[in-house]
């Protein structure tokens, strides 16, 4: 379990800063198919692993282009037939239009000024987002929806025990949360970690109070209501 987590931590923080965590991720997904009216359980379960799947590539070594798409729309989300690849492509259109988001906000000038030790406040905005949407959570649908692997995987070429391996790694992350993490991972810290102790306590430490940020919190509550209105 502690080896788990430790991995999904890592593959997470891994991920390019700029691009949404598997928090908002799942979060975003989930408003988006209830703005749909997808309801189906076995659509639904196909979009999810979709739009989770993009970021295997830290772990099944594949290059970025087969997993990550650019300029994706509400159009072409809508238009694809796999729901498997239609949340492929929210995947890429969460990134991108909450890129823009946050570019257009001043949320990052407000950690610059309130949590100037952060070693880098893109990375912690991302976590911190994924901290406070962790409550917002429907952790029974998300600890479901990846006991199956979808038939649309296998044309990746990928070994059904890392898509396997990496779907636990998400549902760990969605289950504990950041804060839970960064404490096993400070608890069982090594030399091969890629991030220093030291960086780690001050994250730690920082997203105990960002979580009750009232600027965090509304800038959270902000993105969610822009994502309903993204085309």
């Amino acid at each position: 379990m502690i080896v788990r987590f430790l991995l999904s931590f890592l593959i997470c923080w891994s991920c390019p800063a700029f691009s949404a965590g598997f928090i908002t991720h799942v979060l975003l997904t989930d408003r988006f198919l209830a703005k749909e009216n997808i309801v189906e359980k076995s659509e639904r379960q196909e979009f999810f692993q979709g739009s989770l799947f993009p970021d295997i590539r830290y772990m099944a070594h594949i290059d970025r282009k087969q997993t990550h798409t650019l300029g994706e729309s509400l159009s072409s989300i809508q238009k694809e037939e796999s729901f498997f690849e239609k949340g492929k492509k929210f995947h890429s259109f969460v990134d991108e239009k909450r890129i823009q988001f946050v570019s257009k906000s001043t949320i990052l000038a407000h950690l610059a000024a309130h949590y100037p030790d952060n070693p880098d406040q893109i990375l912690f905005l991302k976590t911190a987002e994924d901290e406070i949407f962790h409550a917002l959570l429907t952790q029974n649908e998300i600890q479901t929806s990846f006991t199956t692997i979808s038939n649309d995987i296998k044309k990746y070429a990928i070994d059904p025990a890392v898509v396997k391996e990496y779907y636990d790694c998400v549902q760990s992350y969605c289950r504990a949360g950041p804060i839970e993490l960064i404490e096993v991972a400070i608890k069982n810290h090594s030399d091969f970690f890629f991030i220093p102790l030291g960086q780690l306590k001050i994250y730690r430490h920082n997203l105990e109070i960002a979580q009750h940020d009232p600027i965090l919190q509304k800038h959270c509550q902000d993105l969610l209501a822009a994502s309903q209105e993204w085309k």
